[in-house]
């Protein structure tokens, strides 16, 4: 051997060996590679996208509207639809029900599914987490949603919150609650360093994860609202509401010394799982506060009404969008609803809450409803009247009459719920509707004329106010009901120095004076009726109490029953007595004989207004609140004891503002 041969071999061998390890190592590396590819867990078909979601429906609700608009891209059918997709895209596949319809997801790239009513569904067979068995109530649920493909290994099983969360009207709103309880939903694989793809992914999914998380704070926001209102309403302490927080209506008091309260919910919720809104309740309330039970709300500030049931079957459905009007004495009630109908009903002489329905009206704008009037009560037909100006300028007033059939019918055979809930059950009763409307009377018609407060006399007669058009002649009307176009006619010229008159009201009907039945001789009265009117400023508004002396009342009458044609009946100054007092920033006023007082609104509306009262025989005006809302609509209770009123409130999550019932006691004097 040649000297240096055998190293150079030794080394070359050295060299070459290490090699061989490095090449089998190489080999192990890509067969374990091969191995571990061949049997991993993953998803097949298109790759998955979190947004995509396949939605199982099991019936109407527009997911596209809420999820589409968070962002998300949906599909959706039915289970039965989406099984027959699977068999048609997966014909060899041997799985079966909700196994068959999440491989056809995977299949089409769906990151997740959507399963409306899980109880509904088999899981059995599928690897779950959690399984359906830890999950509380899980058959309850409304929603619950499988990770699919490379996010299903094992399936995560999220579902949305047990229970309706009561201010969220958001239909399939459990839709996001079960998404976001998916931990594949918001994954990153750096938490610190996300790519691009995920940003982009975040950014579009952006709107939903707001929807889902906005309502946390919902709950929050109604009760800062609910404080709000509390917080406004003890500024007068000593006048409570007639209803709770988060409802709205009015009070209506009724001869007996009680009170009809017509009031609803006022409904907290979000239909779009962005903001709040405020919405009318189900159902119009109809209920009764006795004198008593008033008396007690305003010592103790306990509310206890209680149902009506024979007044329109104690509630109306406010998709019927019912409106309610009263007489001023509170002893008849006008329903509106959208029909554009009206029931008239009559409270009864009897104790607690009673009443009857007397007729179907039109429902027409400025309709003024007559109280029950008079002894004779069953014969009053006078029940509506309303008065217009048309294009040429001339007014009519106009009288709506109880019909002989409705007069004669039994108390028995009337239907509590009323004619109107009648016809809109039973269509075939449209025919004869008119059998039970009131009968429309046209009672005066004058040319260049604007008529204006109509207001009730009595059980046959009607008052109003009229002016001129184009001057400043006002004049006060009595009409006749039972002789269209009969009508007594009072200049202002005669009580109020020819200023223009505004708002009118009538104290009391003429009294008769005690005359013996035995005597036979004719009835006289003690005085005619008496008003109360108030006319413009000069420069100050003032309010005249004015009476019709019963001579010249009594000959009005006389006329009226003469033969011959309707004509206008005059008098003079004479025949009046009229007293005058200080009514400047008088609106929207009331009138109470037994108080011998008139309450009004004050001047400041419409950022701020409070109720005062004065009383006829002179004194300073008492201002019986004192807040920064919006008071007015006082009416008197029977007594005079009380007045009920209506405070306007707004909370931040609504614009609109809602009226507030309440009731302060009256001062002594």
């Amino acid at each position: 051997m040649k000297p240096g041969v055998g190293s150079d071999l030794e080394v070359l061998n050295r060299g070459f060996l290490p090699r061989l390890g490095v090449l089998a190592l190489l080999i192990v590396a890509a067969l374990a590679a091969a191995v571990w590819s061949g049997t991993r867990k993953h998803g097949s078909g298109e790759p998955e996208q979190r947004q995509r979601l396949l939605v199982v429906s099991g019936g109407d609700v527009d997911y596209y509207t809420l999820l589409e608009k968070g962002g998300f891209s949906i599909e959706v059918d039915s289970f039965d639809d989406w099984q027959a997709a699977a068999r048609e895209l997966l014909p060899d596949s041997e799985a079966d029900g909700l196994t068959l319809v999440l491989a056809l997801a995977d299949e089409r790239g769906f990151g997740f599914v959507v399963l409306e009513g899980p109880g509904r569904f088999d899981f059995e067979g599928l690897e779950i987490e959690p399984s359906v068995d830890e999950i509380e109530d899980f058959a309850a649920r409304d929603y619950a949603v499988l990770s699919v493909g490379d996010f299903s290994f094992p399936h995560r099983l999220s579902v949305d919150a047990a229970g309706e969360l009561p201010f969220m009207r958001v239909p399939g709103f459990g839709t996001l609650e079960a998404l976001f309880g998916q931990p594949g939903i918001g994954a990153r694989e750096d938490p610190d360093r996300p790519t691009i793809e995920e940003l982009q992914y975040e950014d579009a999914i952006e709107r939903a994860r707001w929807m889902y998380e906005r309502p946390a704070s919902f709950a929050a926001a109604i009760e800062l609202a609910r404080a709000a209102i509390d917080t406004s309403l003890a500024q007068d302490p000593r006048a409570p509401a007639l209803v709770p927080s988060f409802a709205t209506g009015s009070a209506v008091p009724t001869p007996d010394g009680g009170a009809l309260l017509v009031d609803h919910d006022l409904e907290v919720y979000s239909t779009d799982a962005n903001k709040l809104e405020v919405h009318a309740g189900e159902q119009l309330r109809l209920r009764y506060l006795s004198g008593s039970a008033l008396e007690k709300l305003v010592e103790t500030g306990e509310l206890e009404p209680v149902d009506c049931p024979s007044l329109a079957g104690g509630g109306v459905d406010m998709r019927r969008r019912p409106r309610v009007e009263a007489a001023i004495d509170g002893s008849a009630i006008a329903i509106h609803t959208r029909a554009g109908e009206a029931e008239i009903w009559w409270r009864l002489d009897r104790a607690g809450c009673e009443w009857r329905e007397q007729a179907g009206v039109p429902s027409v704008l400025g309709g003024v409803l007559a109280p029950q009037l008079g002894l004779e009560r069953s014969d009053q037909r006078l029940l509506m009247a309303q008065v217009s100006t048309d294009e040429l300028g001339t007014s009519t007033l106009r009288a709506w009459l109880r019909p002989a059939s409705v007069r004669d019918e039994p108390a028995g055979q009337i239907n509590p719920a009323g004619r109107i809930a009648r016809v809109e059950l039973n269509e075939h009763e449209r025919r004869d509707a008119s059998e039970d409307m009131a009968e429309a009377v046209s009672l005066l018609r004058l040319r260049e004329h604007v008529f204006e407060g109509v207001a009730f006399v009595d059980s046959r007669h009607v008052a109003l106010l009229s002016r001129v058009s184009g001057t400043d002649e006002h004049a006060l009307h009595v009409v006749d009901s039972e002789r269209p176009g009969a009508h007594l006619r009072i200049p202002s010229l005669f009580f109020a120095d020819g200023r223009g008159l505004q708002e009118l009201a009538v104290l009391s009907p003429a009294l008769l004076a005690v005359t013996s039945a035995d005597s036979g001789s004719d009835a006289r009265f003690t005085h005619g009726p008496r008003f109360a009117i108030t006319i413009e400023g000069d420069p100050d508004a003032e309010l005249v109490e004015l009476e019709i002396g019963a001579a010249a009342w009594q000959a009005f009458l006389d006329g009226l029953d003469e033969p011959g044609e309707a004509a206008l009946f005059t008098l003079t100054p004479e025949d009046l007595r009229a007293e005058t007092h200080p009514a400047d920033g008088v609106w929207d006023f009331t009138v109470s004989t037994p108080a011998g007082a008139l309450a009004h609104a004050t001047s400041d509306w419409p950022d701020d207004s409070e109720i005062a009262v004065r009383l006829f025989a002179g004194g300073p005006e008492q201002r019986l609140t004192d807040n920064d809302l919006p008071d007015m609509l006082p009416r008197f209770t029977a007594d005079g004891r009380h007045l009920v009123y209506v405070s306007l409130l707004k909370t931040a999550l609504s614009p609109d503002a809602f009226s507030v019932p309440r009731i302060v006691a009256v001062p002594a004097r």
